[in-house]
């Protein structure tokens, strides 16, 4: 009797194993989008006839966070032009966002939007891309190099602090997004009129890393492993009942 328990416990911890294996399935700034970003926020924005050339007109933007970090994927509708140097410099974006959910911020850049704004990420070429926050009047916050890019997607990380979200926890965030791709075409704004709620406090369920994180391939290995062991621990189990039956 005692022999079976132990070989229970073992299944139960090897479908724990699996279980938390499954839920350690991570994300990188890597400019490659991970499943992970399903868990968190995203809008959408038409494929404008205006903005003709779609490496500066924006197709998705998601966010999702850890207790750490604030995260952004921007995508277009071809690969991004950030190398591209149409004068007199390179094309960028803003994603200008009331974190305090106050009319007291300022409507600069973002035009299109609702205002009081407080604070703002810019994402400017060339590569290698330079990410910087500005507080409402401008003022640099913070500046990374967190931050990557493959094709049509973009990818950085910042830091909740230099948003004002010392634990990551906050309600919804009126935001806008502006592309300016430093061409005579219209610049792409998102939305096109008033603001998307950007949030936080509600991570996915996976783990945010931004280096070195293990992807899939990693995690399969010991998922297989768990299996084995579940179907090992059954045999013996059914085994052993067909020899005392």
């Amino acid at each position: 009797m005692k022999r079976k328990a132990g070989i229970i416990l073992m299944v139960a911890m090897a479908l724990v194993l699996v279980t938390a294996v499954a839920y350690a399935i991570t994300i990188t700034i890597d400019g490659v989008r991970e499943v992970a970003w399903d868990g968190g926020g995203s809008v959408t924005d038409p494929n404008e006839a205006g903005v003709t050339n779609d490496g500066f007109d924006v197709d998705v933007i998601e966010w999702t966070n850890d207790t750490s970090n604030f995260y952004i994927l921007l995508s277009t509708y071809a690969a991004t032009g950030w190398n591209t140097n149409n004068g007199p410099d390179f094309p960028y974006v803003y994603f200008c966002m009331n974190t305090d959910g106050l009319a007291s911020g300022t409507a600069n850049i973002c035009v299109n939007g609702a205002g009081g704004y407080d604070r703002y990420i810019r994402i400017a070429g060339p590569t290698p891309l330079t990410v910087t926050v500005f507080d409402q009047n401008f003022n640099t916050i913070a500046a990374t190099t967190d931050v990557a890019t493959v094709g049509s997607i973009t990818e950085i990380s910042i830091d909740v602090t230099s948003l004002g979200l010392s634990t990551g926890v906050c309600g919804a965030m009126p935001s806008s997004a502006y592309f300016d791709g430093r061409t005579g075409d219209p610049d792409d704004n998102v939305q096109d009129a008033g603001d998307f709620n950007m949030n936080c406090g509600n991570p996915t369920a996976v783990s945010l890393h931004n280096a070195t994180a293990s992807g899939p391939s990693a995690v399969l290995p010991f998922a297989l492993g768990a299996f084995g062991l579940i179907a090992v621990s059954t045999g013996l189990v059914i085994s052993r009942k067909r020899k005392n039956a």
